[in-house]
């Protein structure tokens, strides 16, 4: 999952446009970067590590630019040796000159048949560079142009912002895997950003989403121009995992909101759970189970106790990169308040378990401090298959469901639990309702919307 952010039509782009991209942290800290055009010139700053240190006040105060794009990287495939965005110039064979940047939240599918198909000196693994590499293959006289011949050559997870002289471009895949908004201001400035929760602290109105299969271009004057480049699909295949995990609760994402949903999560969890465990305290994960929690503890009427505190400086430990890594951010991270723990029957509340880095360290962490038991619940199913559209699980032997074939006794002996609980698949199509059925469920059931037919990409998001 990462985090990309466009704006057109103000003063000082840059600065707001990282400004959004900081609300995006949580997507993406492998590295982050900003693409503009500042006299007719296309700028590209980016680097490893935090927005707050590669895109600080001293870079983006220089940028005299009314429009630009941004991006958190969460690498997903392979080690990541890119920054983004991707771009350039490239000249047509009428000798016009075309520059252009791109930058993308999702994974392509088939990605090694296009880079076959048009093939180009390619430096990364990243569909970013693709989706750029592609543009001087395609026929138009203007960008926006190719654009819609590009649009339909792509399969799978997409929402793209592409920067031009001609303006800004966002194009959504017609799945609808990943979301994409736009807002304004009050002066016609238009931005596009992954989550809402951007637009506030860029201060911005949302307006609308880019909807699944369109193409938006906003020109430098303001104007808005949509165009749809396929058919509408009777089901769209949303992430669910966005919800459960990827994320914050005061964004509304595919039109839900995001904390009565994560509210919604914990009910169904706990229903699920009545009567089956005598605890004495219920006890979230911070901070992506903290607000199911709420509502998890109440309907079980257990009480809720902040029993693990976090250190906010620390990194989202899924998507850190390397086993020893994550394991190493997780100790750095959580720190257990013993005085809540000791002596009692403790139910840990977590999102999900994947490979069960952060569950396992916690529950030792939760001993250790004295708990006399320790149990796991879970506001998601088992998750037994790789995700091919942009979520860090390359391979299902990294997933320790799919480890144990779903046997949760296995599955709590191996973390060091007393019993390990998860959400059924009927609970969490309960908790999206009213359209359950436009949700991609592929890392919990195998039904995968859109199959790859390539090995695999660097990106992204």
């Amino acid at each position: 999952m990462c985090g990309v952010v466009g704006l057109i039509g103000r003063q000082q782009a840059g600065h707001w446009a990282s400004r959004g991209l900081y609300a995006l942290q949580h997507r993406g800290h492998d590295s982050c970067g900003l693409a503009s055009i500042v006299s007719d010139q296309l700028h590209i700053h980016s680097g490893k590590g935090a927005v707050a240190d590669v895109l600080s006040n001293e870079v983006t105060a220089d940028l005299e630019t009314t429009s630009c794009i941004a991006q958190n990287l969460y690498t997903t495939f392979g080690n990541s040796h890119s920054t983004q965005p991707f771009g350039g110039r490239f000249w047509d064979p009428d000798g016009n000159r075309h520059q252009a940047a791109v930058v993308h939240n999702g994974q392509l599918c088939g990605i090694d048949h296009l880079r076959r198909a048009y093939p180009s000196m390619y430096s990364s693994h990243s569909d970013s560079e693709v989706i750029f590499a592609l543009l001087p293959h395609m026929k138009g006289n203007t960008i926006l142009e190719r654009i819609r011949q590009l649009a339909p050559n792509l399969e799978g997870a997409f929402s793209i912002i592409i920067l031009s002289e001609e303006g800004l471009t966002a194009v959504r895949d017609p799945n609808g895997f990943r979301p994409l908004v736009m807002g304004r201001d009050d002066k016609g400035a238009v931005g596009f950003a992954s989550e809402l929760n951007a637009f506030d602290i860029m201060e911005m109105k949302y307006e609308r989403d880019v909807q699944p299969g369109e193409i938006l271009h906003v020109t430098p004057e303001g104007e808005i121009q949509s165009f749809k480049f396929t058919q509408k699909k009777e089901h769209l295949s949303q992430c669910v995992f966005e919800h459960i995990y990827f994320a914050r609760p005061d964004n509304q994402l595919f039109g839900k909101p995001g904390y009565s949903t994560q509210q919604e999560l914990g009910k169904q969890t706990a229903i699920e759970l009545s009567g089956k465990l005598d605890v004495d305290v219920v006890v979230p994960v911070p901070d992506s189970a903290t607000i199911a929690s709420l509502s998890f503890a109440r309907t079980l009427n257990v009480p809720l106790e902040m029993g693990i505190l976090r250190h906010h400086f620390a990194s989202r430990t899924f998507i850190t990169r390397g086993q020893n890594n994550r394991e190493r951010a997780v100790r750095l991270k959580f720190n257990i308040v013993k005085d809540v723990v000791q002596r009692k029957k403790v139910l840990l509340v977590d999102d999900s378990l994947v490979r069960s880095t952060t569950s396992r360290i916690l529950i030792n962490m939760l001993r250790n401090a004295g708990a006399a038991e320790v149990h796991l619940a879970l506001f998601s199913p088992h998750i037994t298959w790789s995700c091919i559209y942009g979520i860090n699980t390359p391979t299902r032997e990294e997933l320790l469901a799919f480890q144990h074939d779903r046997d949760n006794k296995m599955i709590a002996e191996a973390i060091g639990a007393d019993s390990v609980n998860y959400l059924s698949m009927d609970g969490l199509r309960s908790a999206m309702d009213p359209n359950p059925e436009d949700y991609c469920y592929a890392c919990m059931d195998g039904n995968y919307p859109i199959q790859d037919r390539g090995e695999g990409s660097e990106n992204q998001s």
